[in-house]
């Protein structure tokens, strides 16, 4: 799968996939087995992993703000993400990958299917108060009160299936890039644009998702991405 946005506008970036399910109570059987098949995988080469009494986690560093990928597995829910050193291509393998495994332990009777993709991009401005007025600059004035001067703006929009929120961002100080990017590791300080986006389908009454849903969720997220970088890019 084609890479949509190229590295050198990316400054930090994070993709997260979750399947819901209905609830499988086998998990607690299977634990140690499913932890075993998932770790060959090798995914991590030098896997972190912990197994509670309800869930599976494997991720690649005992410190918490340190952390690149992360599988975990539950009752009722599986997670997997990543923020750096992935193209989609190799985010959409390494996914497929373990959820086959995971299929093949649990009762997998899906309910919802989502992607989120949060980033800080670089745009053609590099002065945050430019960046900002040029976001101001795209709405109607009346939606901005006297005498209340703009420090910030994070706009949210909700639709059908997903939402999208976009904002000026900071260097490190910004406080969403903290609360979204706490780890320095990864992360890099440079003033932008951030973008989340968060996308889904939901079973309806009738019948359970198709696995292979995933992959469009995910090409449909990374394409909304793709598009309101396109449109942010030029500010």
């Amino acid at each position: 799968m084609r890479d949509t946005i190229s590295k050198e506008f990316i400054n930090t970036r994070k993709i997260i996939i979750e399947v819901r399910y209905v609830a499988d109570p086998s998990i607690i059987d299977k634990r140690g087995k499913l932890t075993t098949d998932l770790l060959n995988t090798n995914f991590i080469p030098e896997p972190n992993w912990q197994v509670t009494d309800r869930s599976i986690q494997i991720d690649d560093s005992t410190n918490p703000l340190e952390v690149n990928k992360v599988c975990y597995v539950d009752q009722q829910r599986i997670a997997f993400s990543m923020q750096d050193g992935f193209t989609n291509e190799s985010f959409t393998n390494s996914f497929e990958k373990l959820f086959k495994i995971i299929q093949n332990s649990l009762s997998l009777k899906i309910t919802r299917i989502g992607c989120r993709i949060q980033g800080t991009y670089n745009c053609h401005s590099t002065d945050y108060d430019t960046i900002l007025a040029n976001f101001i600059s795209q709405f109607p004035n009346k939606f901005f009160f006297e005498p209340y001067k703009p420090k910030d703006l994070f706009f949210r929009l909700v639709y059908e299936n997903g939402m999208y929120s976009i904002g000026p961002i900071k260097d490190k100080n910004d406080e969403w890039y903290k609360q979204n990017f706490p780890g320095e590791k990864y992360r890099v300080d440079k003033i932008g644009f951030a973008i989340d986006t968060d996308n889904f389908i939901l079973s309806d009454s009738s019948e359970y998702i198709d696995k292979a849903k995933t992959k469009a969720v995910y090409t449909a997220s990374i394409a909304i991405e793709k598009s309101l970088f396109e449109l942010l890019n030029s500010l």
